[in-house]
This record gives structure tokens, C-alpha cells and sequence, in this order.
């Protein structure tokens, strides 16, 4: 499959609470944690006769993880707009645009600058955030729809996508650079 002959893609459905939690625990990055924790080692080691550098670190990173993958999703998924809606949104060469009853928001292709594949979701990470948009694999009526999909991934963000013969063309499985 290559998607050919699919010029846009209508992805329908509603998210369920832990997928929108998965979601936001994969997309987010997690660099600040990391710089965090190896600060706190530094600190640690500077400061061994200190105990409580170690302990009030240790408090630190287990507080960063917490609101890292249970307030920060679940603030989304209580306080997002649209978040618990059904939604439509309709893919093409111009862009996303995803529609709810009380949200619709159209994103150009130009405002991702990179993509991922994971098991679950595919993500588009913007240009200046931290944050990414996610899009459930599940989503995807037909693997024409999917293929069509990967192709757009590759021609607009530099994409990351896991080998697949069935989804993509033979010249296609390795990263790409965009293409506009």
C-alpha cells in the first residue's frame, strides 16, 4: 500500500481518558527531568556531608515526575477544550483540521517541524513547543489512509517512522527531511 489515489483522510472517534494520559506521557519531553536529576546528582556528590541536598533533590525529581505523568494529563483531560468530544479531523496536502462541538482549529503542515512513530500514536511536535499532537493509529479506517498519512509525515516534517512494507513505499524507510 502507498496510499496512492487518497488525497485526504477523515479521522473520526473520541478519545478515552487513558488514552489521552498515554498520549500526553509519550508526546511530552523529557529533558527537563533529566537535566533535573543529574543536576540533583552533581549537587549530591558536591555536597555529601549534606544529607539534605540529596534528600530535598530526591523530593524534587519525584515531584517533576508526578506532575509530569499524572497533573499535567490529567489537567488536560479535565480542563482541555474539546478534549472529551467526539471529534472529526480531516487531513491533507494543506493541513490538519479538527473539528469538535466546541473547538475547531486548522494547523498548517508548516507549523510541525518533526514527527514520531510510536506503537500506539504517531506525533507531530510544533516548532516552538515542548508539546506535540498526537494522532491514534486505531484513528485510521483503511491502510491506504495510514500510508497516504506517513507520505504527508515525510514530505512536510523531518519523520521518524518505524519500517513498514505494507505502509510504505520501498524508498521511503529510512528518516526523511522535509520536503517544503
Amino acid at each position: 500500500m502507498d496510499g496512492a489515489g487518497v488525497t485526504e483522510i477523515i479521522l473520526e472517534g473520541q478519545w478515552t481518558r487513558s488514552e489521552c494520559f498515554r498520549a500526553i506521557r509519550l508526546s511530552q519531553s523529557w529533558w527537563p527531568e533529566s537535566v533535573t536529576a543529574v543536576g540533583v546528582a552533581i549537587v549530591a556528590l558536591i555536597f555529601r556531608p549534606h544529607i539534605l541536598w540529596a534528600l530535598g533533590g530526591g523530593a524534587l525529581v519525584i515531584a517533576m515526575t508526578t506532575i509530569s505523568f499524572w497533573a499535567i494529563p490529567g489537567k488536560f483531560w479535565n480542563q482541555g477544550i474539546g478534549t472529551q468530544e467526539p471529534r472529526r479531523s480531516t487531513i491533507n496536502d494543506d493541513g490538519i483540521r479538527t473539528k469538535s462541538s466546541s473547538l475547531e482549529i486548522f494547523l498548517e503542515w508548516s507549523r510541525y517541524s518533526r514527527s514520531r512513530e510510536t506503537r500506539e500514536f504517531y506525533f507531530l511536535r510544533f516548532k516552538r513547543n515542548m508539546f506535540a499532537t498526537p494522532i491514534r493509529k486505531a484513528s485510521f479506517q483503511t491502510t491506504d489512509d495510514e500510508a497516504f498519512f506517513r507520505s504527508l509525515l515525510r514530505a512536510h516534517t523531518v519523520a521518524k517512522l518505524k519500517t513498514n512494507a505494507l505502509l510504505d513505499p520501498a524508498e521511503a524507510h529510512s528518516p526523511s527531511t522535509p520536503n517544503t
